[in-house]
């Protein structure tokens, strides 16, 4: 019998998976339980939509990241800080950081809800390489630099 898994099912497949099962096991115990559902042709149709349309969406990520990583190649994403006399940060640069000043120079990335990830505070000026995720899996590189902000540390 076929049926649409409507949870993950630990050796059997992930959540809208259409799976071949023995009829048994379908009617006895993956529908009672609410587990899984009969593969029904409109069903399974809308199920395929919806996995063709996620696939979509990953290549989409996947190529926005592609072009960002490769536009910040030859021009990085800056990163204005306040340093002291001798060109050291007050404090560090965190992920939230980084995130806002990518959102300020690329506004359409915010739709993208990136995860920005840095392995620690970076307390050093200077071209740092960042890891940029959107979920799903799909995760790219992208440099940023960090340069000293004209003005006083009392702005």
């Amino acid at each position: 019998m076929r049926v649409i898994l409507t949870e993950n099912i630990r050796g059997l497949g992930q959540k809208n998976d259409v799976k071949n099962v023995a009829d048994g096991y379908a009617r006895n115990f993956l529908i009672p339980r609410g587990m899984a559902e009969p593969a029904i042709g409109e069903r399974v149709e809308a199920i395929n939509d919806q996995k063709r349309g996620a696939a979509e969406e990953k290549i989409r990520r996947t190529n926005v990241l592609e072009e960002l990583r490769q536009s910040t190649e030859a021009s990085p994403v800056i990163v204005p800080v306040l340093t002291g006399d001798k060109g050291e940060i007050f404090g560090s640069i965190k992920e939230a950081g980084v995130y806002q000043a990518l959102i300020a120079l690329r506004p359409e990335l915010e739709a993208l809800n990136l995860k920005v990830e840095l392995e620690k505070p970076i307390r050093e000026l200077g071209i740092h390489t960042v890891a940029v995720g959107t979920g799903g899996g799909v995760k790219n590189t992208f440099s940023i630099q960090i340069i000293p902000r004209t003005g006083s540390k009392t702005e």
